[in-house]
C-alpha cells in the first residue's frame, strides 16, 4: 500500500476540487488493490489489511447489511446525537447546512466515544422470507434501477425502473411498521432514518457499526450533513475494530475525507483536528509497530497541516499540536523549524511545558541550528524562574529532560566546550543536592550517545572513564545498542560493546508515559542485533555469529526472515556444524514466531532451502513449532492460477518439502503418531470449501500434492492397523480425517478402518492390548500396568514390547513375545539389534547368548556393532566363539568383510590374552586372519616351525608386513635358540624401528646367559624403559648394570634417555626387568646348573638395583613371578619367605608387611597373602615337602581364627 502526500489548496472555494494528486494516485492504488468479496462491511482480518478486501469497494454487494440491521431494530426508538437537528440534504450541488448542537469541540466527541461499548453486526436470517417478501419490508427500494456512468459517478434513472405488477400484494399485518408505499427511494426518509441509527450507535459506544451505516448512505447517493461526517471520521479514529491495522483506518479516513471534497462541502474544524490528530498519531504508532506506510501517513499529515495552518483561521487543538510536534522530531525534513515556531506562537492552545522544549530543542538539533537551542534553553531557564516566583512546578519536575536535549543538541551541533560545561555543572548540582541516579543516568547517556555520533572512539573512551566510577549507575540497555549502532563503522568498538552487553538482560522501554520520552529515548533498538549479525556476516566474524545464535537461544528473540538463509548458510557451509546443533537453533527460533503469519513460512522456506538432509528435515516435523504452523496454515488458492503457480510453490515449498521428505524417509513405530497428525492436519486444510470445487481445474502439481497426501495418510493408517498399535494414542484429528478421507474418496473405503480407528471400543477386547503409548509418556506408570495385565495373563502388541526393550527392560519371555508379534522381517532385523544395543553387559552372558532365539532368531540378524559388542564384551569368549560357530559360520568372503572387527577382534583375543596358537593356525584353514602377523607369531609360539616356513615364505613380500619381516624372523630365530642369527639378522637389517630394537635388546639379554654381552652400540639406540630394561638385565655383574645405565641417563644423544624424565620411569624399568628374569625360564635349560646360577645372580644383581632406586616395594604380581623363578633355580628360597611369613603373622598378625633381603618389603592385604601362600603351597607339593604342608596348614588355621 503506497500513500502519498495529498496536495491541494484552500482558497477561492479550493475546497470543491476533486482531482488532487494524493487521491489521484494513492487511494485510487489502495481501492484497485483491495479484493472484491467480503460480506463484513467493516471487520479487518487479523493479519492485517494487505490481504484483505476492503468495505469502500464493496459497496454494492453488501446492500443488505444496514437494512437488516434496521429492520431488528424497527421497533426501537432511535434518538438525534446529542438532542441536535439535521437538515437533510435536497441535492447533491448545494452545500449542506451546518448541524446544530453536533459536538462543538472535536474533544467533546472523542470523549464521549471512549465511553462506548464494543458492538458487531450481525446479518439476519434472510432463509424465511421469500426474495419478494424480503424486498417488501425494506426501508427503501432495492429493484434494479437503470444507471449512467457519467464522471466516474452513477448516475440512477429512477423512471426508468421496471415495475412488476404480478408481484403479490403483502398484508399490513406483515410488517413491522408503516407500509413503504414510495415507489423509489425517499432521500429525506432514508436519511433521517441513517442519522437516528448513528445517533443511537454512537450514543451505546457501537462505534464499529457506523461507518458500515455511513456507505449505506454512500451507495445510495444520500448526502449527510457535516456533523455526520465529524461523527464518521471521530468513529473510525476511535474504534477498536481496527485499532491494530493502521493502513485500513487511515484509508478509511482518507476515504471519508475525500467523499467531503468530492461533494463539494467545506471541512469544518473539527473535521481537520480529527484527520490530522489520527495521521500523526498513526505516523507515530507505525515506527512502533514497524509499519513502512507510516511515511506516507506523515507526508500527508504534513502538507494538510500546512495548507491548513497557512490558508485559514482554524485553531488545532492541544493534541494535535502535541502529536505534530512528535511526529516532525520522528520524521524530520518536512517542515523547517521557523515554520514550526511560527506556528506555535501564533496558537492559543500552545502549552511551554517540557515535551514543548524537548520537541523543539530535539528538531533544532536535528536542523543543526544552535543559535536557536540556546535560545529556547534560555526560554526555558526564564521559565524555570518564574515558576520558582510564582511557586509553581510545571518545568521544574522533569527538568533534567530538557537538559539532557540540550546537552545532546549542542554536541551534535559542534559546541562540545559548552556541552561538557552544562553536563560537570548539571552533575555536581545533581550529587550535591542527593538527586535520582535516573537523572544522572539520562544526561550522560544523552552526551554520549550525541558523542558516539561524532566520534565513537572518543565516546568510548569516555564510557571507560565514566563507568569506572563508582557513584555512576549502570546505563540500560538500550544505551549500549544505539552506542553499538553509532560505532559500527569501527568494528573492534562495536565488538567491545557487544562483548560487554552479551550476559546482560535484553530489557526494552516499551511504556513511554510521556510524549518527550519518544524523543528522549531511542526506540525499536531489538533491531540492533539484526542489523550486527548482518555486519559479522558480511566481515565472516564466526565469533559475532556464534554469540550471536547462542544469545538467541538463549534469550529467545529472532532474527530478521531475510538474515535467515544466510545465517543457514553460514552454519552449513562456513563452520560446517553438526545437525544437532542446528536442529538445537532451528527449534529454538521456530517456536517464537507466530504460526498464523508468513515470517513462519519464510523460515521454513529457508530451512529447506540450505539444508536437503532427509535426517535433519524429518526431526523439524517432529518438532512442536512445525505441528502449530501447519495448524495455523492457510493454502490461499487464487481465482485465476495464471501466473500464480510459481507464487503458490514459493510461498509454500518448505512446509510440501517437508512433508514429502516425512514419506520417503524411513518411518519407526514410535514415529506413527506423530506422522498421522501431521498427514491430517494437512488434509484438513487442503479440504476445504474454496479449494475442493476448485481442484479439478488446479495446475497439476496442486492435485498431485493433494493425491499423493490422501495415499499416503490411507498406507499408514493401514500400516498402523497392521501392526494393532492402539489408536487411542492417536490424536483425536487422525480419526476424524479418516472418515473426511473416505468421504472424499468413496473406492478406498474399508469398514475394517472404520472399526478400527473411529470405532476403537467395537474391537475385540480379547486382543492383544497395546501398552506403547503408556509406556513412552510414562514408563514407571505404564510398566506398572504392563505387570498388571501380565499377571492377568493377557498378550501384549508388538509395540508394547518394543517399548519395554527400548528402555532397557529385558527378560527371556519378552524377547520371545516380541519375536513371535513382530511384524515383517526389516522390523524383525530391528528387533535383533535392539535387544544387543539395549541389554546390560550382565546380560550378555546371563541373558542374550544363553537364550533359546539367540542362535535360530537373533545371531543370524545382527550387525557389525551388535555382534562385535556381543564378542568384546562377553566373559567367556572360547564359549561365545563355540556359540556363534566361528569360524564356520564367517567362512563366506561376504561374512568376512561385512563382520571383519569382529573377526579380528576375536583373533587378537585368542592371540593376546588366550595365548591359543594352535586353534589360531587351525581356524586360519576356514577363516584367514586378516593380521598377517599374528599368524606368523602363532606359528613361532605354537612351534609349527615348517607351516611357519610356508606361511612366511608366501607372505613376506606382503605390504602388510613392511618394515616388520626382520623382526618376525628374528623371534623365529629367537624360539630356534639361534641367537646369534637373530643378532645378526637385526644388524644387519639396520632396523631402527623400536619394535626391532626392542627385540635386538632382548636377544642380548637371552645371550647374556651364555656369555659376557657388550651393549656399548646399544645402549646409544635405547628409546624406551623396555629396551633400557633389557640391556640392564642382560649384564652379568652389579658394576656393569650401574655403567650402562648411567651412560644412558648421561648419554648426549638428546633421543637416549628422554623417557626417563617420566617419574614412574624407574617403576616401570624394574617391573620389566623382573618381567624378563620370567620370561628367560622359557628360552634356557633350567636343567642346567651353570643357566640355573646365572638367572640366580642376575635375581642378586635386580634386588640390589632394586634397592639403590629405593623402591623396596613388591607387588603381589612380583611375588608370583620370584615364586615361580625360586621354584626352579633356589626352591630354599620359597622355603625361606614362608618361613619369614610363618614368623611374623605369628608375632603380630595385625602387621601387614613382609620384610625381604636388601631391605626390600611386601605390603599385602589378606587376599593378597592367601594368593602367594597358595602358590607356596603349590611349590611344597612339587617338591614334596611334607614338613613345609604342615606348617602351611598350621598357618591357615591361625590366619582364619584371627
Amino acid at each position: 500500500m503506497a500513500f502519498k502526500s495529498i496536495k491541494y489548496k484552500l482558497g477561492s472555494k479550493g475546497y470543491h476540487r476533486q482531482a488532487t494528486s494524493f487521491f489521484d494516485s494513492s487511494y485510487n492504488y489502495l481501492r484497485q488493490n483491495q479484493a472484491v468479496f467480503h460480506l463484513d462491511g467493516s471487520a479487518p482480518y487479523p493479519n492485517g489489511s494487505g490481504n484483505q478486501p476492503h468495505p469502500v469497494v464493496v459497496a454494492n454487494t453488501n446492500f443488505n447489511l444496514v437494512d437488516d440491521v434496521l429492520y431488528k431494530d424497527n421497533q426501537n426508538q432511535l434518538q438525534p446525537l446529542f438532542n441536535g437537528q439535521f437538515t437533510t440534504i435536497q441535492n447533491q450541488s448545494t452545500t449542506t447546512t451546518p448541524m446544530t448542537a453536533v459536538a462543538t469541540t472535536s474533544q467533546t466527541v472523542r470523549q464521549t466515544a471512549q465511553n462506548k461499548k464494543f458492538g458487531i453486526i450481525k446479518k439476519q436470517n434472510q432463509n424465511v422470507l421469500s426474495l419478494n417478501e424480503k424486498l417488501a419490508k425494506r426501508l427503501y427500494s432495492t429493484t434494479i434501477t437503470t444507471s449512467t456512468l457519467l464522471d466516474g459517478k452513477l448516475i440512477i434513472d429512477d423512471s426508468k425502473i421496471p415495475i412488476n405488477e404480478t408481484e403479490p400484494t403483502p398484508s399490513e399485518n406483515d410488517f413491522p411498521w408503516e407500509k413503504d408505499t414510495e415507489l423509489s427511494l425517499n432521500k429525506n426518509t432514508f436519511l433521517n432514518t441513517h442519522i437516528n441509527e448513528i445517533t443511537k450507535c454512537y450514543q451505546n459506544g457501537d462505534l464499529n457499526k457506523i461507518n458500515s451505516l455511513y456507505h449505506s448512505l454512500k451507495r445510495n447517493n444520500v448526502i449527510p450533513p457535516m456533523g455526520i461526517y465529524e461523527v464518521v471520521l471521530n468513529s473510525i479514529a476511535e474504534r477498536k475494530l481496527d485499532e491494530n491495522d493502521l493502513d485500513n483506518k487511515m484509508f478509511e479516513m482518507l476515504t471519508c475525507y475525500q467523499d467531503i471534497l468530492s461533494n463539494k462541502m467545506k471541512p469544518s474544524a473539527i473535521v481537520y483536528n480529527i484527520l490530522l490528530n489520527s495521521l500523526f498519531k498513526s505516523s507515530i504508532l507505525a515506527i512502533q509497530s514497524r509499519n513502512r506506510n507510516g511515511s506516507d501517513f506523515f507526508k500527508i499529515a504534513i502538507e494538510l497541516f500546512k495548507t491548513v495552518t497557512t490558508t485559514s483561521n482554524i485553531q488545532l487543538d492541544r493534541d494535535v499540536i502535541s502529536h505534530t510536534l512528535l511526529a516532525v522530531n520522528l520524521y524530520p525534513g518536512y517542515i523547517s523549524i521557523n515554520e514550526l515556531i511560527t506556528f506555535l506562537n501564533s496558537s492559543p492552545f500552545v502549552t511551554k511545558n517540557i515535551f514543548y522544549y524537548v520537541s523543539l530543542i530535539n528538531y533544532s538539533r536535528l536542523s543543526g541550528n544552535n543559535p536557536l537551542i540556546k535560545e529556547l534553553f534560555q526560554d526555558f531557564q526564564m521559565g524555570l524562574q518564574t515558576e520558582e516566583n510564582s511557586k509553581t512546578n510545571i518545568l521544574h519536575e522533569d527538568r533534567v529532560k530538557v537538559e539532557a536535549s540540550v546537552i545532546s543538541g549542542l554536541v551534535e551541533t559542534g559546541d562540545l566546550e559548552m556541552a561538557s560545561s552544562l553536563l560537570n555543572t548539571l552533575i555536581n548540582q545533581i550529587r550535591d543536592t542527593n538527586g535520582l541516579s535516573s537523572d544522572i543516568s539520562l544526561l550522560l547517556s544523552s552526551f554520549l550517545i550525541s558523542m558516539s555520533k561524532i566520534d565513537p572512539s572518543k565516546a568510548y573512551q569516555m564510557w571507560m572513564t565514566f563507568h569506572q566510577q563508582q557513584w555512576i549507575p549502570e546505563f540500560s540497555y538500550e544505551f549500549y545498542l544505539q552506542q553499538m549502532v553509532n560505532s559500527f563503522q569501527d568494528w573492534n568498538i562495536t565488538k567491545t560493546i557487544y562483548d560487554y552487553i552479551f550476559p546482560m538482560d535484553r530489557s526494552f522501554n516499551t511504556k513511554r508515559e510521556q510524549l518527550e520520552d519518544y524523543i528522549l529515548y531511542p526506540m525499536n533498538m531489538d533491531l540492533v542485533l539484526n542489523s550486527l549479525m548482518d555486519y559479522a556476516l558480511q566481515l565472516n566474524d564466526t565469533e559475532i555469529i556464534m554469540k550471536l545464535i547462542e544469545e538467541s537461544k538463549i534469550k529467545s528473540f529472532t532474527f530478521e526472515a531475510s538474515l535467515y538463509p544466510l545465517i543457514f548458510k553460514y552454519l552449513k557451509e562456513g563452520i560446517n556444524y553438526p545437525e544437532e546443533y542446528i536442529l538445537q537453533f532451528i527449534e529454538a527460533h521456530g517456536k517464537l514466531f507466530d504460526p498464523s503469519t508468513t515470517v513462519a513460512l519464510n523460515f521454513m522456506n529457508s530451512i529447506t532451502d540450505a539444508f536437503s538432509s532427509q535426517t535433519l528435515l524429518r526431526k523439524i516435523a517432529e518438532m512442536p513449532f512445525f505441528i502449530e504452523n501447519l495448524r495455523d496454515l492457510t493454502f490461499e488458492i487464487p481465482p485465476s492460477y495464471s501466473g500464480k503457480r510459481d507464487e503458490f510453490q514459493n510461498r509454500f515449498r518448505g512446509v510440501m518439502k517437508i512433508i514429502e521428505n516425512i514419506w520417503i524417509t524411513p518411518k519407526t513405530i514410535e514415529s506413527y503418531p506423530n506422522i498421522l497428525e501431521i498427514y491430517a492436519i494437512l488434509l484438513t486444510k487442503l479440504f476445504n470449501a474454496e479449494l475442493i470445487p476448485i481442484l479439478p481445474h488446479a495446475p497439476s502439481f496442486l492435485n498431485n500434492f493433494v493425491n499423493d497426501s490422501i495415499t499416503h495418510f490411507n498406507k499408514l493408517i493401514k500400516n498402523y492397523m497392521v501392526f494393532n498399535l492402539d489408536p487411542s494414542v492417536l490424536p483425536t484429528i487422525v480419526p476424524e480425517v479418516v472418515k473426511l478421507v473416505e468421504t472424499y474418496d468413496a473406492e478406498e473405503g474399508d469398514p475394517t478402518i472404520d472399526s478400527y480407528f473411529i470405532n476403537p471400543q467395537s474391537r475385540d477386547s480379547t486382543g492383544a492390548l497395546n501398552l506403547g503409548g503408556a509406556l513412552r509418556n510414562s514408563f514407571k506408570a505404564g510398566l506398572k500396568e504392563y505387570k498388571k495385565y501380565l499377571d492377568m495373563g493377557h498378550t501384549f502388541s508388538y509395540d508394547t514390547y518394543k517399548t519395554l526393550i527400548a528402555n532397557r527392560y529385558l527378560d527371556k519371555e519378552i524377547i520371545i513375545r516380541s519375536f513371535e508379534t513382530v511384524p515383517d522381517f526389516e522390523e524383525t532385523k530391528k528387533l535383533a539389534n535392539l535387544i544387543v544395543k539395549q541389554c546390560n553387559l550382565k546380560q550378555i552372558d546371563e541373558l542374550i547368548i544363553p537364550h533359546p532365539l539367540f542362535k535360530d532368531k537373533i545371531l543370524p540378524l545382527l550387525n557389525p556393532i551388535s555382534l562385535l559388542k556381543l564378542a568384546k564384551y562377553t566373559a567367556s569368549v572360547k564359549e561365545f566363539i563355540s556359540v556363534i560357530n566361528f569360524p564356520h559360520n564367517f567362512k563366506s568372503i561376504s561374512s568376512q568383510v561385512e563382520f571383519h572387527e569382529t573377526i579380528a577382534f576375536l583373533y587378537k583375543k585368542l592371540f593376546v590374552d588366550l595365548k591359543d596358537y594352535s586353534t589360531i593356525i587351525e581356524y586360519n584353514e576356514v577363516c584367514p586372519i586378516v593380521d598377517l602377523e599374528i599368524l606368523l607369531l602363532s606359528c613361532i609360539r605354537s612351534g609349527t616351525y615348517e607351516q611357519f616356513e610356508v606361511f612366511f615364505n608366501k607372505y613376506k613380500n606382503s605390504p602388510e608386513l613392511k618394515g616388520k619381516v626382520s623382526t618376525i624372523e628374528a623371534k623365529y630365530l629367537i624360539n630356534l635358540q639361534e641367537i646369534d642369527s637373530a643378532i645378526k639378522l637385526l644388524e644387519t637389517n639396520e632396523c631402527s624401528s623400536e619394535r626391532s630394537i626392542d627385540l635386538m635388546t632382548f636377544a642380548l639379554f637371552l645371550k647374556s646367559f651364555t656369555e659376557d654381552v657388550r651393549s656399548d652400540n646399544a645402549s646409544k639406540k635405547v628409546m624406551t624403559t623396555l629396551q633400557l630394561a633389557n640391556l640392564l638385565s642382560s649384564q652379568n655383574s652389579f658394576a656393569h648394570l650401574l655403567s650402562v645405565y648411567e651412560v644412558v641417563i648421561n648419554g648426549k644423544p638428546a633421543n637416549s634417555h628422554h623417557f626417563l624424565t617420566d617419574p614412574s620411569a624407574n617403576v616401570i624399568i624394574l617391573d620389566q626387568m623382573l618381567n624378563n628374569l620370567h620370561d628367560a625360564l622359557q628360552f634356557i635349560d633350567c636343567h642346567d646348573t651353570i643357566a640355573r646360577e646365572m638367572l640366580s645372580n642376575k635375581m642378586k644383581i635386580f634386588f640390589r638395583f632394586k634397592a639403590l632406586l629405593k623402591l623396596p616395594q613388591f607387588k603381589m604380581q612380583d611375588m608370583e613371578m620370584l615364586i615361580h623363578i625360586w621354584s626352579v633355580t633356589k626352591p630354599h628360597e620359597i622355603v625361606c619367605l614362608f618361613n619369614n611369613i610363618f614368623e611374623t603373622i605369628r608375632l603380630n598378625p595385625a602387621l601387614r608387611r613382609i620384610n625381604l633381603s636388601n631391605d626390600l618389603m611386601f605390603d599385602y592385604t589378606p587376599t593378597g597373602l592367601e594368593t602367594v601362600l597358595n602358590h607356596i603351597e603349590t611349590s611344597f607339593e612339587d617338591t614334596k615337602d611334607e614338613e613345609g604342608l604342615r606348617k602351611m596348614e598350621k598357618l591357615k588355621v591361625f590366619i582364619k581364627k584371627n
